[in-house]
């Protein structure tokens, strides 16, 4: 599932990379993904059809979106991360840049504070990508 390629010149090759290595060292990983500030998934590794990853992805770029805007507004500064859990799954979401998030989305078992870490490398690593 990819949109079209963001800014940084080299295709989605560096995003295909990151996600699927996250998904490879995070136990419990079902789907990643880059993307835009709007909810578009500019690229997305694993199953990315259950549940449905473009609805997931434009609620929590806007949920994402209004927890930076609360921050901002209270002093505390934007959010660069979130995370939510369900019954049956676990959502992460970093903040690259204003512009671009991951988001990896875990079942019951899936590890969360390794999930974080992959994304935070990640989020670091993709930075010059997106810009």
């Amino acid at each position: 599932m990819t949109a079209d390629a963001p800014p940084g010149g080299r295709g989605l090759k560096p995003f295909a990379e990151a996600l699927s290595g996250i998904l490879r060292r995070t136990d419990g990983a079902l789907a990643a993904a880059v993307v835009a500030s709007d909810g578009m998934v500019v690229h997305a590794e694993g199953n990315t059809g259950s549940p449905d990853l473009s609805l997931l992805t434009a609620h929590c770029t806007d949920l994402l979106r209004r927890s930076s805007s609360a921050g901002e507004e209270c002093g505390l500064g934007a959010t660069a991360e979130l995370i939510q859990k369900t019954g049956s799954n676990a959502l992460l979401v970093r903040a690259v840049n204003d512009q671009y998030c991951l988001m990896l989305l875990l079942d019951t078992g899936g590890l969360v504070g390794r999930g974080r870490w992959e994304l935070r490398k990640a989020a670091g690593s993709l930075r010059m990508e997106l810009e």
